[in-house]
Parts: structure tokens; sequence; C-alpha cells
């Protein structure tokens, strides 16, 4: 498995394979307005039933209202599910074994 790593991050995620990995994402309203209890929920179960259809088996766990905890109890998933998550325009900022990454939400242009 590591001779097809094509980066380092291959070797960290096929590192990971049988190990449970955590992932911390920090969330905004793209609305602008204020993140609930209720807003952080439905977007973490969204994201975690689209997870589940791709085969990646995650449990969600809110930690405030604007950062979700993602325990993955196969690590290399977490991997493509940050890659997912990343895209989307509720995520922020993911933290994975402690490397910060900016997400879609995150990217905004102030004027």
């Amino acid at each position: 498995m590591l001779k097809n790593a094509q980066s380092p991050e291959d070797v960290l995620a096929a590192s990971k394979r049988g190990q449970p990995v955590m992932m911390f994402v920090s969330i905004a309203n793209p609305s602008g307005e204020a993140v609930t209890k209720q807003f952080s929920e439905k977007v973490s179960q969204f994201w975690q039933s689209s997870l589940f259809n791709n085969h990646i088996d995650v449990q969600v766990y809110p930690v405030e209202d604007s950062r979700i905890l993602f325990m993955f109890k196969e690590g290399s998933q977490a991997f493509e599910a940050r890659n997912f998550i990343i895209k989307q325009k509720e995520c922020i900022e993911i933290t994975l074994e402690g490397k910060s990454m900016i997400g879609a939400g995150g990217r905004k242009e102030e004027l």
C-alpha cells in the first residue's frame, strides 16, 4: 500500500488505516446569521449522511455551536471526508492530524 503512495498525504492516510482519527470542523452560516445549535446539527447530519452514502463511517459530536468533532474508526477515511467537507460553503476551517486548512466558507474576500 505504501508503494502506491503518490504524496506525503497518501503515506499519512495509509499509516492511519485501522486507527481512530479525530477531525475538527469550524462552521459558519453562509447567510451571515449566527450559528445556532440547530444549524450546526442540520449541517453535521447532512455531511454525515453524505459521507455514509460514500461508505465512510463517521460519528459526529458537537463541541460548540460553530465547531464539530468528526470521529472516524477507520482513520484513512478521514482524508477523503476532509476533501468533501472542505468544499462545503459552511466549512470555515478543518483541523486534521494537527494541520489546519481553510474551507470554502473561510475564503471570503474583504472589500
